[in-house]
């Protein structure tokens, strides 16, 4: 039997490896595309659009649209913060912790308040879609993607 024979199964993906159903794989596949790729390119190409082009009068819109893509651009740097800090063992030896030093609190608080963040940004841009402006499609898709970042670190992969 030669290898392109195989079921698909056989050589696998990560996520046949872990159990999961072709459709999760899917799932979890576009959410690491939203999360490493879209996220980062929305958020740098926008916050380059609104500094070459400010807008001039501030319309319910557009401020609705930046404030939500602020909301998305604090909580991607707040999961930038939380990376580092758990990548330097912060929340693995967190005085004041007895037995398990995993502080798996503070691991949920900081999930809570990153994906509040991404929350609040797309119910912010969704209210500012409804009239063109400089960032109503990027505030939109750059809260998704960092909620897409939550929702992975929540489910551990």
């Amino acid at each position: 039997m030669s290898f392109m024979r195989l079921p698909w199964r056989a050589y696998g993906t990560v996520g046949s490896r872990i159990g999961l159903t072709a459709s999760m794989d899917i799932f979890f596949t576009t959410l690491f595309i939203l999360v490493y790729i879209v996220a980062p390119v929305m958020l740098f190409w926008g916050w380059v659009r609104w500094t070459i082009d400010r807008p001039r009068t501030w319309t319910v819109p557009s401020t609705l649209s930046f404030a939500g893509f602020v909301c998305a651009s604090a909580s991607a740097l707040f999961a930038l913060g939380v990376i580092l800090y758990g990548s330097g063992g912060g929340f693995e030896h967190t005085p004041g912790v007895s037995g398990d030093s995993t502080n798996y609190e503070l691991v949920a608080r900081c999930l809570a308040i990153g994906a509040g963040l991404s929350a609040l940004g797309i119910v912010l841009a969704i209210g500012g879609i409804w009239r063109k402006n400089q960032l109503r499609w990027h505030a939109l898709v750059s809260a998704i993607a960092t909620l897409a970042f939550w929702v992975l670190a929540a489910a551990g992969v």
